[in-house]
């Protein structure tokens, strides 16, 4: 006969899965909860953390769960944990139930902040709940996709959060990583040199010829997140007055270690 401890994580399972069935009934979102998933790129062979915030200007929510899928081809699901938004959710403390399940093409989270039902996490925005770290395995150039989903393994996990009792189902934002072979920051024509020839072709692009440069980032020589006449000024100070040189990963292919809105499409000077 099992102990009440070997009972308990079999009844929050079944309990669980239980309040999958019901949420499933539920297709229509409710735009006062709101699960969203970060998006980020990096080199191939690389890892990237992928953050699930939660934004809620509904009721306390009691408990959570969903599912997260990707393509195995393009992306290895190597770790997930909870964050702060999970951890300390329980009157500071961790929740009474996490589970956490992992297959080749996605994970879940499954939680519920105290089984007895008193206490939830209060409305709020941008919490911070769960972090998955993604080995980059696609081909260079590819954009690999990574949405909420109904979890493809056992038990199968229906994105819902509950108020009470009460299942809701949240608006879903999926994220995306784009994976490269990374940028040269200040190589702005990608040409595969640091010289004259990039603030020109800067220059061009901000009051001549509005076509977008193919790696906004190598354009963003002083990594403030946006390209003007600023970067090349320091472009140029850089190259005829001995100033600071560019922001890393200058002088190296990498990654741009600053989150912005700029985007890498293509750097043919990486290999």
């Amino acid at each position: 006969m099992r102990s009440d401890s070997q009972l308990l994580p079999t009844l929050l399972s079944t309990m669980m899965i239980w309040y999958f069935g019901v949420a499933a009934c539920h297709g229509q979102a409710n735009p006062d909860y709101q699960l969203s998933l970060s998006s980020g790129s990096g080199q191939q062979g690389t890892t990237v953390d992928l953050i699930v915030s939660f934004d809620n200007t509904g009721e306390t929510v009691r408990a959570w769960a969903f599912g997260v899928c990707s393509d195995p081809d393009q992306l290895t699901i190597i770790d997930v944990i909870s964050e702060s938004g999970t951890t300390t959710s329980n009157n500071g403390g961790m929740p009474d139930f996490i589970e956490i399940n992992m297959v080749a093409e996605g994970w879940s989270a499954n939680v519920i902040i105290d089984l007895f039902g008193s206490v939830g996490l209060d409305p709020g925005l941008g919490y911070p709940i769960h972090r998955a770290t993604y080995a980059l395995d696609g081909v260079e150039g590819a954009v690999a996709s990574v949405e909420f989903c109904v979890y493809p393994g056992v038990p199968q996990v229906t994105p819902v959060v509950f108020i009470g009792a009460n299942p809701e189902t949240p608006v879903l934002i999926d994220g995306t990583i784009s994976i490269g072979a990374g940028f040269i920051r200040s190589d702005c024509n990608g040409l595969s040199g640091v010289n004259l020839a990039d603030p020109i072709f800067l220059l061009g692009y901000l009051f001549v010829d509005p076509t977008l440069p193919p790696c906004l980032d190598a354009c963003d020589v002083n990594d403030d997140g946006s390209i003007n006449i600023a970067d090349v000024i320091y472009h140029l100070a850089y190259l005829f007055h001995g100033f600071s040189p560019p922001l890393p990963p200058w002088p190296f292919c990498g990654d741009d270690p600053t989150a912005d809105s700029l985007d890498c499409d293509l750097f043919g000077a990486c290999p």
